[in-house]
């Protein structure tokens, strides 16, 4: 596993200590984009691949840039190439893990669940029970409409790891197509205390709509208005 890539202030300090680190620039720009803060991981994914050009770290976070960006071709191509680099310096098993793990992510979002399936199978033999695993699942069956199938699987994978936080947002999905409407807004009121955005405050404002606590969702779009008026200064 690569846990030690999660550690936000190491790589910070890394940063500080060597400002032209690749490495360290891809890491903290895979954990701005974890943190739903775009500019800032879009702007370290960029100077990851101008120092790093090799870096596969550097091309993954690239990828997953692409992939927030709603363009999975591209992304995936990225993750290829990341793959075969991997494999041609000989990286830990971990590191080419990580580009299947985006490839999948990116045959999720462009609807090919036939090939997604067929390398979540491969990985599952590989790591049967990986949480992350479960994740790219609960998405497939998000994606095909099983809703009952996707929230149940979010929920195995959150148990298994805590800090799959990124999973709240499409179980929180999942609980309003199934009409779970208080689960919906427990899960969304979590997800709203890992990440700072508008989109996630929507999803919450949304929840409470459901669950006919209009004051309370009124409050929190008053106060996008407000914030939104702010920036336009």
């Amino acid at each position: 596993d690569l846990e030690w890539c999660s550690n936000f202030s190491l790589w910070q300090n890394a940063l500080s200590l060597r400002p032209k680190s690749g490495l360290a620039h891809a890491m903290l720009a895979i954990q701005y984009l974890n943190r739903l803060q775009f500019d800032l991981a879009e702007k370290h994914a960029k100077l990851a691949v101008e120092f790093a050009p090799d870096q596969v770290m550097a091309r993954i976070a690239q990828a997953k840039i692409a992939l927030s960006h709603k363009n999975s071709q591209q992304a995936l191509e990225i993750f290829e190439g990341a793959e075969r680099l991997a494999k041609q310096q000989n990286l830990p098993r971990a590191i080419s893990y990580e580009c299947e793990l985006g490839q999948i992510e990116c045959y999720i979002a462009k609807n090919d669940l036939k090939t997604a399936n067929i390398l979540l199978m491969k990985l599952n033999k590989e790591k049967q029970g990986d949480p992350r695993l479960l994740y790219l699942v609960a998405n497939a069956a998000l994606d095909r409409r099983e809703y009952e199938a996707a929230f149940r699987t979010f929920l195995d994978a959150l148990t298994q790891d805590p800090s799959l936080t990124q999973a709240l947002e499409p179980m929180t999905r999942a609980a309003l197509a199934l009409r779970l409407y208080e689960q919906a807004y427990t899960t969304a009121l979590n997800f709203s205390k890992h990440y700072d955005s508008p989109e996630v405050k929507l999803l919450l404002a949304r929840t409470l709509i459901v669950n006919k606590r209009e004051p309370e969702a009124e409050q929190i779009l008053k106060e996008l208005i407000t914030a939104d008026g702010r920036n336009a200064r």
